[in-house]
């Protein structure tokens, strides 16, 4: 089988097993979330994981616990084509330098 070329990135993320509040049930419970990147503090890691993870019914409350982890990610090269946005020498995305 032939070798596919790859386009590959290694990167460091946050896990975080966060208490969690069911505002509905009256329950909580410790969720796992994997954040992208790295963090100095746990108000870091809340802050970021409730402004994405939080919604009407379940709120974050609190870091019991986190690691962070480094994986080696890859994709065929065809499908980063497909995927990727295209930046221009300045580091703008297509996107911003149309507006």
């Amino acid at each position: 089988m032939a070798r596919v070329p790859m386009v590959t990135r290694t990167m460091k993320s946050t896990v975080a097993t966060i208490m969690t509040v069911d505002v509905v049930n009256q329950t909580t419970s410790n969720v796992e979330y994997t954040l992208p990147r790295t963090y100095k503090s746990d108000a870091e890691i809340l802050k970021l994981a409730q402004s994405a993870f939080d919604s009407d019914t379940v709120k974050l409350v609190h870091v019991l616990d986190s690691h962070v982890e480094e994986k080696l990610y890859g994709m065929p090269e065809t499908d980063f084509i497909l995927a990727a946005q295209v930046i221009d020498k300045k580091r703008k995305t297509a996107d911003e330098t149309n507006d």
